[in-house]
Formats: C-alpha cells, sequence, structure tokens
C-alpha cells in the first residue's frame, strides 16, 4: 500500500509540474517569442530541448497517473478524465503535429507563414492545456483544501 501511495504522490505531482509547464508559456514564454524577431527560430529549439528524460517523465508519468484514475475510478477520476484528455490528447493531436509543422517549414517565407499560423493555433490549444491542468489541480487538491 505504501508503495501505491508514493506511486501516486510522484504522479500527482507530475501532474501539477505539467501544469505549470503549460502556464508559463501561456502567460509568459508565448508572448516574449510573438515580441521577438527569432521567435520562431526559438521555439524550434525550445521544441528539441524539451524533449529530455526528466521533461518525459513528467510528461508520461502525468498521462499515465491520470489514466490510471480513470480507468480505477479512483477517488480522482474526474481530475485524471479533464487532465487525459485535456492535456495529453490535445498535445499528441494538437500541439505536436504544429511543432512539427514549425520545424519543417522550408524557406523564409514558408517559415514565417508557418510561424504566425503556429502563433494562433499552438497558443490556443495550450491555454485548453492550461485551463484543463489547473482545473485537474484543483480537483487533486480539493480534498486537502476542505479538510
Amino acid at each position: 500500500m505504501l508503495v501505491l501511495n508514493i506511486l501516486s504522490a510522484f504522479g500527482q505531482l507530475s501532474m501539477l509540474l505539467m501544469m505549470g509547464i503549460y502556464f508559463i508559456f501561456s502567460c509568459s514564454v508565448m508572448g516574449a517569442l510573438r515580441q521577438s524577431e527569432h521567435g520562431a527560430e526559438t521555439m524550434v529549439l525550445i521544441n528539441r530541448e524539451i524533449l529530455n528524460p526528466l521533461f518525459y517523465l513528467c510528461f508520461f508519468g502525468s498521462a499515465i497517473t491520470s489514466l490510471v484514475f480513470v480507468v480505477t475510478r479512483s477517488n480522482h477520476f474526474l481530475a485524471g478524465l479533464i487532465f487525459f484528455v485535456g492535456t495529453f490528447l490535445v498535445t499528441l493531436i494538437k500541439n505536436v503535429p504544429l511543432n512539427s509543422r514549425l520545424l519543417e517549414a522550408d524557406g523564409e517565407t514558408s517559415f514565417q507563414r508557418t510561424w504566425q499560423a503556429y502563433l494562433i493555433k499552438w497558443v490556443f490549444w495550450n491555454h485548453v492545456r492550461t485551463v484543463t491542468a489547473i482545473l485537474s489541480g484543483v480537483l487533486l487538491l480539493w480534498p486537502m483544501i476542505i479538510n
């Protein structure tokens, strides 16, 4: 039982860490990149750099934890469902393909056109991830708040 509690705590922590990542991109990173002359190039570098073992641990750890909450119908079922759909699936279906398009854009005109579309779509879907992650975080923390 102790091992399951520890795994659950680390899983919930990974969900909260991912919430912070989505939040910081929504609140500051993308606004700064939008204003930068080299925002698109910097975003490509960020997309490459973020794919590291620690990020993967948090990203997939949070997805697995949220899915376990759903499948086991745990007390965190709703938090898990909202998180899994609103962050993990949105990332795979919306944000990752946009990252790929930006990376594959060829030529200055195509690159800038792709970047302008990217800013609108990627930021929107990141806001979705941010809001759903925050909602999930509130639901995870709610038992501590009401006690």
